[in-house]
Formats: structure tokens, C-alpha cells, sequence
């Protein structure tokens, strides 16, 4: 008699598992609204016509720089491009030394730059 063969095991077939659903996409983040247009600045009226209107308000004439003899300087409390205005309470006089370390102090001349900066690449993209 003929030895008794196992038959080779069949794989058992399975239908394919399903594949799981592709993760959502993150939620984009909420666009910030653009920021309203800063207003312009009031435009800066001539030194000799700011003094003139500061020493009819004070009733005293504009002083004199110490170290220079000349006129101080015109000086904005608040300056004209944060919503400054040339009217006389917003004038003070200052030495031009402590006028120019004022502006030093605040950045002044690196913001005033980069203003430039922005204002010539509009102009380039126009």
C-alpha cells in the first residue's frame, strides 16, 4: 500500500482588510484680518512757522541753543508719525544735542529707514 501523502496545507484566502481612512488634513489656522492702513502722518510744518505759532502761544521768544547760539531745535512731544499734529502744545524746543540723542534713544532713525524701505518696495511693485 502506497504511503499516505499529507496534502500541503492551503493558505486559508481572506478578503484584503480594509485600509483605514486617510487622517483629515489639520484645520488651517485663521488668517489674521490685515491691518488697517496707518493713517499718514500730519505733514511737518516749517520750523520758523512752528516757532513763531509756539512763541505766540507762550508769550516768550523761542530759546536759544546754548552750545550753539543758534535756535534750538523743533521738537514733536509726539511725533508726527504716531498721530502727532504741529500744533503749539506739541512743540517743545530742545538743544540740538539732546534732540538728536532723543531720536537716538527711540529708534527713531533705524524705524524712519525702515519705513523708506517699505515705501520704495511699494513703489517697486506698483
Amino acid at each position: 500500500m502506497a504511503p499516505k501523502i499529507n496534502p500541503i496545507p492551503r493558505p486559508v484566502l481572506r478578503p484584503p482588510m480594509p485600509k483605514p481612512p486617510a487622517p483629515k488634513p489639520p484645520a488651517p489656522e485663521p488668517t489674521p484680518a490685515p491691518k488697517p492702513p496707518a493713517p499718514e502722518p500730519c505733514p511737518r510744518e516749517p520750523s520758523p512757522k512752528l516757532r513763531k505759532q509756539w512763541e505766540e502761544q507762550n508769550q516768550r521768544p523761542w530759546p536759544k541753543d546754548p552750545q550753539t547760539g543758534r535756535n534750538q531745535d523743533v521738537s514733536h512731544k509726539k511725533p508726527l508719525a504716531d498721530g502727532g499734529d504741529n500744533s503749539p502744545d506739541n512743540i517743545e524746543p530742545l538743544p540740538h544735542a539732546d534732540h538728536v540723542n532723543q531720536h537716538k534713544s527711540n529708534r527713531d532713525f533705524s524705524r524712519w529707514g525702515d519705513e523708506v524701505q517699505i515705501r520704495i518696495k511699494d513703489i517697486n511693485t506698483d
